[in-house]
């Protein structure tokens, strides 16, 4: 974040396990940076020079990401922002599958919403 005092972040291993290269993959992702520095920020920052695992952590970034806003959306909060991020989401989950893989994944997330949303008795 960044305050009247400057530069601020939230560390979120102290509410819970996560992946420091999680964090660092949302902190790059957030601010737009290139995409050709994330692979050496990782390695300067965290120490991690595995491009295989951060492809990977891109994708669950990203899918947390369409999952949180497509909730939202099923559930009635359709705010201009949560339908940009949902769409912003699946542009780049569409980079990294191909198109019937993606399909699939959606199908999946949100018959597993609905069940959640509108449970049968």
């Amino acid at each position: 974040m960044v305050t009247e005092q400057g530069w601020r972040t939230l560390d979120w291993e102290f509410v819970g396990l996560n992946d420091p290269l999680f964090d660092l993959v949302a902190l790059h992702q957030g601010l737009e940076l290139p995409a050709s520095g994330l692979l050496d920020l990782s390695i300067q920052l965290i120490g991690v020079a595995d491009p295989a695992r951060l492809l990977k952590v891109q994708k669950s970034f990203w899918y947390r990401e369409w999952a949180w806003a497509d909730f939202q959306i099923r559930a009635g909060n359709v705010r201009e922002e949560i339908v940009a991020q949902h769409e912003f989401a699946m542009e780049h989950l569409a980079g990294f599958y191909p198109i019937e893989k993606l399909a699939g994944i959606f199908l999946s997330a949100a018959n597993a919403l609905s069940s959640l949303l509108c449970p049968t008795p």
